[in-house]
C-alpha cells in the first residue's frame, strides 16, 4: 500500500505550469523587493526605531547595522531573479528564502498575510523541482550530458502546490463565516469611504460583495477541483484578485501571488498550450518530452522520508488557521491565534481618543512623577506605533523596553501603562486592556494574555437593504459610540477608565500644588 502510494506520487508529468509559477514568483518578487525598498520600509521599521521586537517562537532574532541589512535586503532582488531564470536554483533560492525569512522574522510590526503566502510559496518552488525545465540549470546540465532531455517532473509537486492553495483559500473563506464579516460591519466601513468608484453607495452593494467574497473561497475553490468547473472558478478568481487590487491597493502583491498559484489547478501543460497558441503551431503545443517511467530523474521520486516531512508540513498548515479556537476569547478581539491563520481583513478597528501608553517614575527618595508616552520615545514612525495597540505582545515588548530606557535616566522604578480605546467592526469604544495593570509585570504568554479586558458590546445594527450609506454610519446605525465622554478623567469602571489610577492622582496633587501656588 504504502509503495504503491509512492509510485503513485512519484509517476511523471508535465513540468510547464509549475515552471511558469517560478518564473512569475521570481520576476514578481524581484520587483516588489524594489517597491519596497523605494517605500522605506526599511527605514520605517528597520533604521528608525530604536527598539526591537520578536515573534514569541523566535526571540534570538535580532538586526544587523545598517549597511549589512540595506544589502541583504537589495540581494534579493537580483536573488529572485536568478530563481526566475532557474540559475544554479537550489543555491540562489536558498539564499532568497533565508533573507526573507530573516527580515520576516526580525520584526513583528511589518506582519502581513500577503508576505506570509510569498515565502510558503517561494519554499515549496524551492522543495519542488520546478527548476527542471524553462531554467538556465536545465539548459547547463543538458549540454553537460548530466540531465537527459526531459520535461518531466513527479506528480506530488503539482498535489503539494494544489493542497496549500485549497488550505489557504478554504480556510480564509471559513474564517468569514464569523458574524464580523458576513453582517458586514468591516465591509461597509472600508467600502463606504471609497468615493472614487460609483459602488458601495447602498446597503444592497455591500451584501452582494460580502456574498461574493464568502462564495469566491468556499464555493469557488472546490470547483477548481474539477475540470468541467475549473475555468469559471478560474475567471471568478481573476475578478475577485482583480477587484481587491484596484479597491484595496495597500494589499500589495498578494493578488498577483495568489491567482498565479491559483493557475496550478489546470493541466500542467496549459503554458505550452497558451504559447502555442500564439505562435499558431499546428497542433498549438510545444512537444513534451517526458519519461513514462520517469526511471532517467530517480531523485525525484518521492522518498517515505520526504513524504514524511511533507505530511507533517500539511498537518501544520491545516492547524495553524484553526489553533483559536482551542484559545479561550474572541480572537478578533484577543489577537490570539491571528497570525498565520489567513484572517485577513475580517475586521475594523478604530481607536479613540484617550489611546496612550503612560510612564510613571521615581527616584530613590523622591515622589512619583507621570507623563505620557511620546513617539518620540522609541521613535517609531506611526504605522509601526499604531501596531503596538493592535497586538498585546508588541505592547508588552514595547513596555518592557521603554522602562529600561527611562531607567537608564536614572530612574530606580518605572511602570508602564497602556489605555487604549478600541472599537472593532463599528463597536462602541471599549478600553482594550486594563488601564490599571503595570505592564512592565506582566510577562509574555504563548497562550492568553492575562492583562486583556473581555469584549463587552456586541455589534452595531446592520442597515436595510435600501440605505443609503454615506456618511450615515455613525449617526444613523450607531457606529463608534462614545458611552462615556472622552472628557470625564475619572471613570467608575475600566472599560471607560480615561486614565491609570496612578496617573490620575498624580495630576489631582498637581493641580493642587499649583492651586498652593498661586
Amino acid at each position: 500500500m504504502k509503495k504503491e502510494l509512492l509510485n503513485k506520487l512519484s509517476q511523471p508529468t508535465d513540468g510547464a505550469s509549475l515552471a511558469f509559477l517560478r518564473i512569475f514568483y521570481g520576476w514578481i518578487m524581484a520587483i516588489d523587493v524594489i517597491r519596497l525598498y523605494l517605500k522605506g520600509n526599511l527605514e520605517t521599521y528597520y533604521f528608525t526605531p530604536t527598539m526591537e521586537f520578536t515573534y514569541f517562537f523566535a526571540p534570538w532574532v535580532g538586526h544587523f547595522s545598517e549597511p549589512v541589512m540595506t544589502t541583504l535586503f537589495l540581494a534579493c532582488s537580483p536573488l529572485a531573479l536568478c530563481m526566475m531564470l532557474g540559475y544554479r536554483f537550489r543555491i540562489t533560492g536558498f539564499l532568497f528564502l533565508v533573507i526573507q525569512t530573516y527580515f520576516f522574522l526580525s520584526n513583528p510590526l511589518n506582519y502581513l498575510n500577503h508576505i506570509y503566502f510569498a515565502l510558503i510559496l517561494g519554499f515549496l518552488l524551492w522543495v519542488t523541482p520546478s527548476h527542471r525545465i524553462w531554467s538556465l540549470d536545465a539548459v547547463r546540465n543538458r549540454k553537460k550530458g548530466t540531465w537527459p532531455e526531459n520535461d518531466s517532473i513527479p506528480r506530488w509537486a503539482i498535489y503539494l502546490i494544489l493542497i496549500q492553495m485549497e488550505i489557504m483559500l478554504v480556510s480564509a473563506g471559513l474564517v468569514k463565516l464569523s458574524p464580523e464579516f458576513y453582517e458586514g460591519h468591516p465591509l461597509r466601513e472600508w467600502l463606504v469611504k471609497i468615493l472614487d468608484y460609483p459602488l458601495f453607495y447602498y446597503e444592497w452593494e455591500i451584501r452582494v460583495a460580502i456574498f461574493l467574497s464568502i462564495a469566491t473561497h468556499l464555493l469557488i475553490a472546490p470547483f477548481l477541483l474539477f475540470k468541467k468547473t475549473r475555468l469559471y472558478a478560474l475567471g471568478m478568481y481573476a475578478f475577485f484578485h482583480l477587484s481587491n487590487h484596484f479597491i484595496f491597493p495597500g494589499i500589495g502583491v498578494f493578488p498577483f501571488l495568489t491567482f498565479a498559484a491559483t493557475t496550478m489547478f489546470l493541466d500542467p501543460s496549459w503554458p505550452r498550450r497558451f504559447l502555442g497558441f500564439f505562435k499558431r503551431q499546428k497542433d498549438k503545443i510545444w512537444p513534451v518530452r517526458i519519461d513514462p517511467q520517469n526511471h532517467k530523474f530517480p531523485h525525484q521520486k518521492l522518498t517515505p522520508f520526504l513524504l514524511s516531512f511533507l505530511c507533517l508540513w500539511i498537518i501544520i498548515q491545516l492547524f495553524l488557521p484553526i489553533r483559536h479556537f482551542l484559545i479561550p476569547g474572541n480572537v478578533h478581539w484577543d489577537r490570539n491565534g491571528n497570525l498565520f491563520a489567513w484572517q485577513m481583513m475580517l475586521i475594523s478597528r478604530r481607536f479613540g481618543d484617550g489611546t496612550k501608553f503612560y510612564i510613571c517614575a521615581n527616584k530613590k527618595d523622591e515622589e512619583a512623577t507621570c507623563r505620557k508616552d511620546y513617539r518620540q520615545d522609541s521613535y517609531l514612525s506611526l504605522m509601526p506605533y499604531t501596531q503596538l495597540y493592535m497586538y498585546p505582545d508588541l505592547a508588552l515588548q514595547y513596555a518592557h523596553q521603554l522602562a529600561e530606557n527611562v531607567k537608564k535616566s536614572g530612574y530606580d522604578e518605572v511602570r508602564v501603562y497602556g489605555v487604549v480605546r478600541k472599537s472593532i467592526s463599528g463597536r462602541p469604544y471599549q478600553n482594550y486592556w486594563d488601564p490599571d495593570i503595570d505592564l512592565t509585570k506582566v510577562e509574555r504568554s504563548f497562550w492568553k494574555d492575562d492583562f486583556l479586558l473581555p469584549l463587552k458590546y456586541d455589534r452595531p445594527d446592520i442597515p436595510p437593504l435600501k440605505a443609503r450609506l454615506k456618511n450615515n454610519l455613525q449617526r444613523k446605525y450607531g457606529y463608534w459610540k462614545e458611552v462615556r465622554h472622552p472628557a470625564l478623567l475619572n471613570m467608575d469602571d475600566d472599560y471607560h477608565q480615561m486614565l491609570p489610577q496612578e496617573v490620575y492622582e498624580y495630576r489631582l496633587r498637581e493641580i493642587e500644588r499649583q492651586k498652593a501656588e498661586k
